[in-house]
Order: C-alpha cells, then sequence, then structure tokens
C-alpha cells in the first residue's frame, strides 16, 4: 500500500508495529529533500523532529534493537554517523592540521 505525500510523491507505508522503520523511512525522505542527516547531535529543545529521529535512532542501535536492514538503510544516508560528535571533532582535528600546515601555528 502506498500513500500520497503533500507534493504528490508516492511514500510506501510500512508495517504497523515497525516504529525504527518508520523513523528510518521518514529520515530518508528528509535526506532526499534537503540532502543529507541534519548535523545536529543532540534532542534537545531545538531539535528537529529529523535530528529527534536521528537521535532516537541511535539509541536504538546502541541498545542492539535495530534490526540489520534498518542499520544498512541508515549507513546507507549521506551524511549518517553512528558517532556524530566523534566525526564533527575529526573534522575539527584536520581542518586545525590543514591550517597549521598553512600558516605553520595554532595561534
Amino acid at each position: 500500500m502506498n500513500i500520497t505525500g503533500d507534493h504528490g510523491d508516492t511514500i510506501p507505508t510500512l508495517p504497523v508495529g515497525d516504529a525504527a522503520g518508520r523513523r528510518v523511512e521518514h529520515l530518508r525522505d528528509y535526506v532526499v529533500a534537503h540532502g543529507a542527516v541534519p548535523a545536529c547531535t543532540t534532542a534537545g529543545p531545538k531539535a528537529t523532529w529529523a535530528t529527534r529521529t536521528s537521535f532516537a535512532l541511535r539509541v536504538t542501535y546502541r541498545r542492539g534493537r535495530l534490526d540489520g536492514g534498518h542499520v544498512a538503510a541508515l549507513e546507507a544516508l549521506p551524511g549518517w554517523s553512528w558517532d556524530p560528535r566523534a566525526r564533527s571533532e575529526a573534522r575539527a582535528l584536520a581542518a586545525l592540521r590543514r591550517y597549521v600546515a598553512q600558516h605553520g601555528h595554532a595561534r
């Protein structure tokens, strides 16, 4: 069964009992619309539904409750990371190293 989205696009429905699957599909749709997974690493008060969904899926994964199909689907998304903080820190460190290589200091 399919449903029609707000923009006339066809969205396949998932089994009612598969909350994680619905989250993965909603996040996939977000990536299609915006190009990448949102960068926010928390589910705080300023988080969007997409950042809260990403956060919830990471928690579900850490608890061992996310099946292999959902894991593979998430890992195929541009910008997906199981540890976005570590990824962000690695990017910052790489940028600092480039700056030091170019300027000879980190001041």
